[in-house]
This record gives structure tokens, sequence and C-alpha cells, in this order.
């Protein structure tokens, strides 16, 4: 997506939990930090737009555009990894 004067690009972490969700985060805007919903089953790299949190302009406020990233935590517990381990099971046998 090109830049422009009316749009305004950021971005937002969601944990692999946060990527089943919904599930609330804090997005920074000019006005200060907001709370947005992630939808269920967002895949990183998902744009999600802000209606009026960007850029003021001749026309009135622009978009501010969230790019989602996910963030898996590091290290993993022994009890997270066995769960990965099964969500990819299940995720790749079809079932």
């Amino acid at each position: 997506m090109p830049l422009s004067r009316s749009f305004l690009p950021a971005w937002v972490l969601g944990g692999m939990v946060t990527s089943t969700g919904p599930s609330k985060v804090g997005a920074p805007t000019l006005e200060g930090p907001v709370e947005v919903t992630i939808p269920p089953r967002t895949q990183a790299g998902k744009k999600l737009r802000l209606k009026g949190k960007g850029f003021p302009g001749p026309h009135g406020r622009g978009h501010l555009y969230l790019d989602v990233r996910v963030l898996i935590p590091e290290p993993l517990t022994p009890e997270a990894e066995e769960l990965s381990r099964k969500l990819k099971e299940v995720h790749y046998s079809g079932a």
C-alpha cells in the first residue's frame, strides 16, 4: 500500500493465542493508544483499518492501517511446545 498524506501505517503485536482470538490489543494512534479487536484466525501480515485515525487532511482524517504481527514467546514452556506439536499434527493431518 503506497504512503499518502492521509494514510498512516502502524503495526500491532499479537501472540499465537491472539491469532486464534478474538482478542483485544493496544494499538498506537496519533491521539494515543486505543484498544483494537483482532478477529479470530487473523494471519500475520493482515491489515486492519482504523477509520479516521490517520493524518488530518483537507477532507477530514485519513485512516490508520495496522499490520498484524504474530509474536511467538521465547522460550516456550514444555507444555506450550507440546500443545504446538499437537496443533501442528491436527492441522496437517487433515482432521
